[in-house]
C-alpha cells in the first residue's frame, strides 16, 4: 500500500522534510527522493535503539523500508562526499571542479571552448546554466542524448541535449537539459505539452528568474482509502484560481499535481493549510530543490 516518507537534508529541521510518496509495494524510488533532492544518493534514519545512524537499503534506484516498515521516522537524504564524487567520476585522475549541477574537469574549466554540454554551460553563463536552459523532466529510464536531442530538433536548432547521469551507476536520473539556439523558441516550446517514447514529460526552467514563480505543486498524502478524483482536486484547488493542469497518476498511489494559471496563487496555497476528505495533504513545489525549476514527477492534462 502507498505512504508517504518523511524526507529532510538535516535532522535538526524536520518541519523542513518533505513527504514522499512510495510505490505500491511499499518502496520509495530514488528518482523520487532526487526529485527534491538533486544530488542524493541514499537515506539514513536515527536507530531507536542504539541512536546510531542506520543506512537504507537501495539497489537499481529502488530503496528498500526497514524491517519494521518505513514508520514514523524521520529520514535524512545523503549524497556523496566531494572525494567520492571525485573518485566516481573515474576521469583519469583529473581533478574535477563543481560547475552548477554538473561536474567538469578543471581543464574544460579552463577552456569555455570545450565541445562538452556541461563546458558549454560554464562557459556562457559563468559557472552555471544558463538561463535559457530548459529542464526535460520525467524522462523514461532508457531514453538517450541522441533521442533527446531528436525529439526536440523538431521545433528548431539545439546547442545542448543531455541526459543528466548517475555518477556511479551510469544510469539515467530521468531527466536532462536542453538549449535552442534561437532563444524565442524557449518560450515556445515550453508552452506546448511533450511525449517521448511514449511518457509525457515536463519543461522548466533551469535557474530561477525575478519574475519567475513555480504554478506547479505537489499535492501529497491524498486518503488512500477514500480515493481522490481529478474533479475533486480541480474542484478543492480551483476555488483559490484559476487551472491550467490537474493530474493524478495511475495506478492511484495517494499523490497528484494541480498547476494554477498564477504562479502568486500557487504561492500563496501553497503557504496556508489543506485537508481534503479528512486527510491533511502535503503542498511542496513539484521542482528539484536548489539546481532546477521542475519535478520529476508525471504531469498530466486537465
Amino acid at each position: 500500500m502507498s505512504s508517504c516518507v518523511l524526507v529532510c537534508s538535516d535532522e535538526a529541521h524536520p518541519h523542513d522534510g518533505v513527504e514522499l510518496p512510495t510505490e505500491m509495494d511499499g518502496t520509495l524510488l530514488l528518482s523520487i527522493v532526487q526529485s527534491q533532492f538533486d544530488k542524493a544518493t541514499g537515506l539514513k534514519y536515527r536507530n531507536q535503539t542504539t541512536g546510531a545512524w542506520r543506512a537504507v537499503r537501495v539497489m537499481d534506484g529502488v530503496l528498500y523500508p526497514p524491517e519494521n516498515g518505513w514508520g514514523d521516522l524521520v529520514y535524512v537524504a545523503v549524497s556523496l562526499k566531494p572525494e567520492a564524487e571525485e573518485a566516481a567520476g573515474g576521469d583519469s585522475g583529473k581533478r574535477k571542479m563543481a560547475v552548477g549541477d554538473s561536474i567538469v574537469s578543471e581543464r574544460a574549466a579552463k577552456n569555455p571552448r570545450s565541445t562538452s554540454p556541461d563546458a558549454q554551460r560554464e562557459g556562457d553563463s559563468g559557472g552555471q546554466y544558463g538561463s535559457e536552459d530548459l529542464i526535460v523532466l520525467g524522462l523514461e529510464w532508457s531514453v538517450t542524448d541522441g533521442e533527446l536531442r531528436k525529439y526536440f530538433e523538431q521545433f528548431g536548432d539545439l546547442r545542448i541535449a543531455e541526459v543528466k547521469k548517475d555518477m556511479v551507476t551510469g544510469r539515467s536520473r530521468g531527466f536532462g537539459f536542453i538549449r535552442f539556439a534561437d532563444p524565442k523558441l524557449q518560450y515556445e516550446v515550453y508552452e506546448k505539452k511533450h511525449v517521448i517514447n511514449g511518457r509525457r514529460v515536463d519543461l522548466s526552467y533551469s535557474r530561477k528568474s525575478a519574475s519567475y514563480l513555480p504554478c506547479k505543486i505537489f499535492v501529497g498524502c491524498l486518503p488512500l482509502k477514500d480515493e481522490v478524483t481529478k474533479d475533486d482536486l480541480k474542484e478543492y484547488f480551483g476555488a483559490y484560481g484559476a487551472l491550467s493542469d490537474v493530474y493524478i497518476p495511475r495506478p492511484y498511489r495517494g499523490f497528484g499535481f494541480v498547476t494554477f494559471q498564477d504562479g502568486q496563487v500557487a504561492m500563496k496555497v501553497m503557504s496556508t493549510k489543506h485537508q481534503l476528505k479528512g486527510s491533511t495533504l502535503n503542498l511542496t513545489v513539484a521542482e528539484p530543490k536548489n539546481a532546477s525549476h521542475g519535478h520529476a514527477h508525471r504531469p498530466g492534462g486537465m
